[in-house]
């Protein structure tokens, strides 16, 4: 199985922006707590709800860290991970277009994949390239 990784830098962001929601959002409830005025409640729900953004955050950078962008098994077929992650098979593409900026789109009778090339590698780029000259897509 061939994986295609996700840059670095995107896996930082999703870090680094849900540790600062997360203890941004600690900060806010525990100041609303030793204040404890019921006039900052409506602050302490924008904090929760800071909290709830960081979480969700680090929760997708694990979740992209382990899985990354895409894998292709050895028998074709083409699993683009997302929440609801989409498979393709190779076998199947009966068109690649090259959208702007280096997008590809696949296409089977179907359904349809894009594959965003700016978010992987350039080492991941070139295994894309291989893996789908392999099976006579480029």
């Amino acid at each position: 199985m061939v994986k295609i990784e996700y840059k670095k830098s995107r896996l930082r962001f999703s870090l680094i922006v849900g540790l600062i929601l997360l203890s941004l959002g600690l900060i806010s409830v525990l100041i609303m707590f030793v204040l404890g005025n019921p006039e900052f409640i409506s602050w302490s729900m924008v904090g929760i709800g800071q909290i709830l953004g960081g979480l969700m955050m680090l929760a997708i950078y694990f979740y992209e860290r382990k899985k990354q962008y895409l894998s292709i098994s050895e028998d074709g077929q083409l699993i683009k991970y997302t929440i609801f992650p989409r498979t393709i098979n190779l076998s199947k593409v009966r068109a690649i277009k090259e959208r702007f900026k280096g997008e590809y789109n696949l296409q089977t009778e179907a359904n349809q994949l894009s594959i965003d090339t700016q978010m992987i590698t350039p080492q991941a780029l070139a295994l894309l390239n291989n893996e789908l000259k392999k099976w006579a897509l480029l």
